[in-house]
This record gives C-alpha cells, sequence and structure tokens, in this order.
C-alpha cells in the first residue's frame, strides 16, 4: 500500500512540474525535458501502464546493438516511450530549427513503416532520435562534421574557434585531437541552446571536484562557457554549470595528455625497505589520479614528501603514516593534493612547457 501511495505521489508532483514548464513549446524542447524528468525521478512511473510495448520494442530494437550498458539499455527504453506516445499525436509543434543533425535514411524508413507516418513526418523524427542519441550518450559514437545541418554549421565553426583560443593553449601539441573533440563537445553545447532556461532547476553543483583537482582544465573550461555565453547568449548560471561539467568530464575522457596538467610530485620513502616503497607507490598510482607523480626520490620539485617518519627543514609538505593508511589518511592527503595545487596554480607553475 505505501508503494502505491509513493508513486501516485510521484505521479502528482511530476504532473505539476511538466504542467508548470511545458506551456506551449516546441515539440524537440517538450521531449528533451520529459525526458529529463522522468529519468530524474523514476522512468517506470511515466509508462509502464499507457504505452504501445510492442511500439516500444520495435524502437529499441532498431538501437540493440549499440547499446552496450544497462544504465543505456534503461534510458533508452524511456526514450523510445516518449517516443511512441509522442508520434501517435497528429499534428505536433516541431521547430524544424531546433534538429541540427542530418536524418538517416534506413532510420527514416524504418520509422515510416513501424509507425505508418507519412516520410516528412519520419524525417524529423529520424532527425530528433539521432540527435537525442548523440546529446545524451546512449549510443557513443563519433560525430562528424557532415551530419551538421548547414542552419546550425556556423554555430559549429564559433565553437571550434572559441575553443582553440580557449583551451588549445594548454594542448598545443595535440591540434588534430582537438578538432575532434570540438565535434564531439557540439552536440553537447547544442542541446543546452535548445533546453534554454527550461529545466534550470535540476541542475546541480557537481564543478567542485574538478576546480580542486584540475585548477587549469576547470580555469581553461570556465573561460571556453563564458566566451561561449556571450557568442551564444547562454545566461542562465545552471545552464552555464551544467555545460561546464560535461565540457570538463569529456575532456578527461577524450585522451588528452594529461600529464603536463595541474601535476604534482610526491616522494614516497617509508623506513620498512625498497619492498615497502614499491607496495606503496603501487598502491598510490592506483588511487591518485593520472597528473600525481609518485617516485622514492626527493627532488627540488618534490610537493609532498610521504613517509612513516617526520624529518625536519625537508622545505616540503610531509604527511607521516606510522602505521597502514585508514581511509581518512587517503583524505587528508586528498585534501593536501588539492590545495598545492590550488596554489600552483596560482602562481602559474602547473603547466609543463
Amino acid at each position: 500500500m505505501v508503494g502505491v501511495v509513493v508513486i501516485f505521489l510521484s505521479k502528482k508532483i511530476l504532473k505539476t512540474i511538466i504542467d508548470k514548464y511545458i506551456q506551449e513549446v516546441d515539440e524537440v524542447t517538450m521531449r528533451y525535458f520529459l525526458f529529463d524528468i522522468y529519468n530524474y525521478f523514476c522512468s517506470e512511473i511515466a509508462f509502464n501502464n499507457n504505452v504501445d510495448q510492442q511500439l516500444q520494442q520495435k524502437v529499441i530494437a532498431y538501437f540493440d546493438d549499440e547499446l552496450k550498458t544497462p544504465s543505456q539499455k534503461q534510458q533508452m527504453a524511456l526514450l523510445a516511450a516518449i517516443l511512441v506516445k509522442r508520434i501517435q499525436m497528429a499534428e505536433l509543434n516541431f521547430t524544424n530549427g531546433l534538429l541540427w543533425m542530418s536524418p538517416k535514411e534506413t532510420l527514416t524508413v524504418y520509422l515510416m513503416e513501424t509507425f505508418k507516418i507519412s516520410r516528412e513526418r519520419a524525417i524529423l523524427e529520424s532527425q530528433f532520435l539521432n540527435q537525442f542519441l548523440y546529446t545524451n550518450g546512449i549510443i557513443v559514437n563519433r560525430l562528424t562534421k557532415n551530419e551538421i545541418t548547414n542552419t546550425w554549421k556556423s554555430i559549429y565553426e564559433q565553437i571550434m574557434i572559441i575553443t582553440q583560443k580557449t583551451v588549445l593553449p594548454y594542448f598545443k601539441q595535440e591540434i588534430i585531437k582537438l578538432d575532434a573533440f570540438v565535434i564531439q563537445v557540439t552536440p553537447i553545447i547544442l542541446a543546452e541552446l535548445i533546453l534554454k532556461n527550461k529545466i534550470k532547476n535540476l541542475s546541480f553543483e557537481r564543478t567542485k571536484y574538478f576546480k580542486e583537482i584540475y585548477p587549469t582544465l576547470y580555469h581553461a573550461a570556465k573561460k571556453l562557457i563564458d566566451e561561449l555565453g556571450v557568442k551564444l547568449q547562454i545566461t542562465d548560471p545552471a545552464q552555464a554549470q551544467r555545460l561546464l561539467f560535461k565540457i570538463i568530464s569529456q575532456a578527461l575522457s577524450f585522451g588528452f595528455d594529461m600529464k603536463k596538467l595541474d601535476r604534482i610530485e610526491i616522494c614516497i620513502d617509508f623506513s620498512g625497505g625498497s619492498y615497502v616503497n614499491q607496495f606503496m607507490q603501487t598502491t598510490m598510482n592506483s588511487y591518485i589520479n593520472v597528473n600525481v607523480e609518485v617516485s622514492n626520490i626527493l627532488t627540488k620539485t618534490t610537493d609532498i614528501y610521504l613517509g612513516d617518519k617526520y624529518i625536519p627543514n625537508l622545505g616540503v609538505e610531509e604527511i607521516i603514516w606510522v602505521k597502514p593508511p585508514a581511509p581518512v589518511d587517503w583524505a587528508t592527503l586528498g585534501k593536501l593534493i588539492a590545495k598545492i595545487k590550488q596554489q600552483k596554480f596560482e602562481l602559474g607553475g602547473l603547466i609543463d612547457e
């Protein structure tokens, strides 16, 4: 009985939120919003009882081979449910200018045959579906510039110019990779332009970690967002935070050489000898980010000395572990690493030329 009450209340909350935010908006924005709001609450309560599940499964089946994780499959099921509900409506306010990806012919034909709709409508649905899969990472492929429609290519060019200006100085040797990175983050930015001021209350502050651990990358991305905000009129702070989080996450997973950015050196020197030091070094490398360099040699560039005995007048920060480290010890080390990175960033000493 309690579960029924919770679901009923959740449905009421959802209806209140949807009624508040969905007022004469275009179809593209509505679907993005519906996906985010149901995905945030609980997608199961939205469509289980009133969606044609055979049609839903046909949509899912088309992409089934590309869905690699349970999360992707769950999100695809929600997207398919929204598609089934919306596509059955005769007239929709489809703002074509918000569809920035070219339709795929095979998907267009599949939708025509599955839903018995006109080719014109199937083209719009194909564009939206293909675009949504990219912007939400449900299908993880490399987007090509040729897949962007002509009306949006000028915005793509602006994104490229701004990214090169703000990010390239930190990855001077990776210009080719930077071009590919821009192509990959473009759909993320375009999706936010579509959703401008629509879901601001569902944003969360999640960038503090990046600011502490990757201060140089964080400030480069912040410059990028600030300039995009001016050029593309992104004025909502919550939207800017979402973009900042997504772009930094994308940069960290893209394969840039991060070893020269925000680098910290730790000297491990325990009195137990080389075997203990080797064990601690291996353990440290498995826990600490790639831009923390660990060795058993104290040099002029060492930032932190980690051992089991205090040694005065070292001239660097010391952390003493007299017994195997507990979680609180790792937390203390992490805070010290973040503190030193901030200090070095403020002094301009985090980039190796």
